[in-house]
């Protein structure tokens, strides 16, 4: 790889780059050395710390995040955020935000400050551009950062990040700029533009679209990271989120070096694996009557849906155990051992067949009998009127996990 020009492209995505962070950390662990670095956006601010060479700052930044130090009287914009005209606090930043035509983040731009030294990036041997958009005509800018002076790396830096309206327009020279998101939200071609002969592209799935230009993530000199699962609001600061989506970058960097398996979750490399994947293949086989073909389907459309990638029984195996675990809503940041996944999975369905987070339209104690009949051996439960596939998949994994785990007490 080191023949090779290796380029990093980050997406844009405000809060939500913290899980760049996480996948940056892993990637500087492993010895990751980039020659070309482009950012749009939180990936301008970013690849900053990443042309520094300093992921500890970087990390130390977004741990520092709080609504506070993004905006003047700051308010976490979440999905749970709702405009109460009582509070003192929201009243203030509306009133911040109408006089700034956006709001005052003075206080971020103290934060990038403290973090971000124009002289190293100038210095730095990577070749660093961000993306920003004119205002009003909205034409893209592509900026190579070692071409301007000192006093313009940070303005151009908070030019791509000015998330208008939620931000304010940024005003450079008298010429007026808005956020990268708008015409170039993952800068593949920006980084081959500056010398990249390979590219790591860190997308954030930023509203469940895809960047422009997203053909090119289909290239084989480009690999792509990204969310498997939904990181939240792009202007949710909250301290427990950051977190969240850290972790959640780094696991997924783990998988991108196959140190860890897994697609949404993540999971041990366990040497028994295999022999517990083997043996789901073979229940799910053995006997291939209506409602194993229906699971067998089930599966292949969630691989289709998730473009989950299948290669071998492990990730057949995995893929039936995390069907579960989302149906219940398992903690996606926690790296688990297999068999652990299955047990919280029974706990988890115990506790709740009669609460509205059943994954079951069925009577009070139908798992619990179906439980009883598996330890009893008695005939596998029928007569399911809905989600059959997932009661299909639970009682074959219970089959495979029997001798790991006590069903009932």
């Amino acid at each position: 790889m080191s023949n090779i020009k290796l380029g990093l492209a980050l997406a844009g995505g405000g809060s939500l780059g913290a899980y760049q962070v996480g996948v940056l950390k892993r990637l500087k662990e492993k010895g990751y050395h980039f020659d070309v670095v482009t950012g749009t956006s939180v990936g301008a601010i970013n690849g900053c710390l990443v042309c520094m060479d300093d992921i500890d700052s970087l990390e130390k930044l977004w741990l520092e995040i709080s609504p506070e130090k993004v905006m003047k009287d700051g308010v976490n914009l979440n999905k749970d955020f709702r405009i109460d005209f009582e509070d003192p606090n929201i009243l203030s930043f509306l009133k911040n935000y109408a006089q700034n035509k956006g709001a005052d983040i003075t206080p971020f731009k103290e934060l990038c400050k403290a973090h971000i030294f124009p002289k190293e990036i100038l210095k730095s041997k990577i070749k660093f551009g961000t993306i920003c958009v004119t205002v009003p005509l909205l034409q893209e800018v592509k900026v190579d950062m070692h071409t301007l002076d000192e006093d313009h790396i940070l303005p151009f830096v908070h030019a791509s990040s000015a998330c208008f309206p939620v931000f304010p327009i940024e005003e450079i020279d008298n010429k007026k700029y808005v956020d990268g998101f708008y015409r170039n939200n993952l800068p593949i071609d920006f980084c081959f533009e500056l010398g990249a002969e390979k590219i790591i592209a860190i997308d954030l799935g930023m509203f469940g679209l895809k960047p422009q230009n997203s053909f090119l993530m289909s290239l084989p000199n480009v690999e792509v990271i990204k969310p498997r699962c939904d990181l939240g609001s792009f202007m949710d600061f909250s301290h427990e989120i950051i977190v969240k989506n850290m972790k959640r970058g780094y696991n997924d960097a783990k998988k991108y070096l196959h140190e860890l398996r897994g697609y949404k979750y993540s999971f041990e490399k366990s040497e028994d694996l295999e022999k517990y994947a083997a043996l789901f293949i073979e229940l799910l086989i053995k006997n291939i009557n209506r409602n194993a073909k229906r699971t067998i389907e089930y599966l292949y459309n969630e691989v289709k849906d998730k473009n989950f990638p299948l290669s071998d029984n492990v990730s057949f195996l995995i893929l039936a155990l995390e069907s579960l675990g989302e149906s219940y809503e398992l903690d996606d940041t926690i790296v688990y051992n297999h068999k652990d996944f299955f047990k919280l999975i029974s706990k988890a369905a115990i506790k709740h067949e009669s609460s509205p987070l059943s994954i079951f339209d069925s009577a009070k104690n139908k798992l619990s009998k179906m439980y009883q009949k598996l330890v009893n051996k008695d005939e596998e439960p029928s007569n399911f009127t809905r989600n059959d596939e997932i009661l299909n998949i639970f009682y074959i994994l219970a089959e495979v996990y029997k001798k790991d785990i006590k069903l009932l007490k």
